[in-house]
């Protein structure tokens, strides 16, 4: 039995990549990753504004896409967006932290005042 091997489809790579969108939760590069695989399937013939334009439309932030739609030079749109993920992790991880610190914070006031309390009624 002869197997055939089904020639690419340069649309329907195109389709998959027109299509691709930022899910909530995946990381920039694994996007930007997954576009750049995507895009050289595709077959264009500027790769690199395809790409770029992709990831402005992309991008599951919607408020730096509107920050992007300026920004002309791939390198600068995934500067923007690293940076941008970076940032938002960053205040997460420090907001995250105050809270659990507040938290312990609260519960040795809570003990103290449970102390205080019983040495009071002595």
């Amino acid at each position: 039995m002869k197997y055939v091997n089904p020639k690419k489809s340069i649309v329907y790579e195109r389709f998959l990549f027109y299509n691709r969108k930022q899910e909530c939760g995946e990381s920039f590069d694994h996007f930007t990753n997954d576009l750049k695989t995507g895009v050289k399937r595709c077959e264009f013939k500027d790769s690199e504004e395809m790409l770029r334009d992709r990831i402005m439309f992309g991008i599951f932030d919607k408020e730096i896409q509107q920050k992007l739609i300026v920004k002309r030079n791939i390198a600068d749109v995934i500067i923007k967006c690293r940076t941008n993920e970076a940032i938002k992790t960053y205040v997460q991880t420090v907001q995250t932290e105050g809270v659990k610190t507040v938290e312990v914070l609260q519960k040795k006031n809570a003990c103290l005042e449970s102390y205080l309390y019983e040495e009071a009624a002595r």
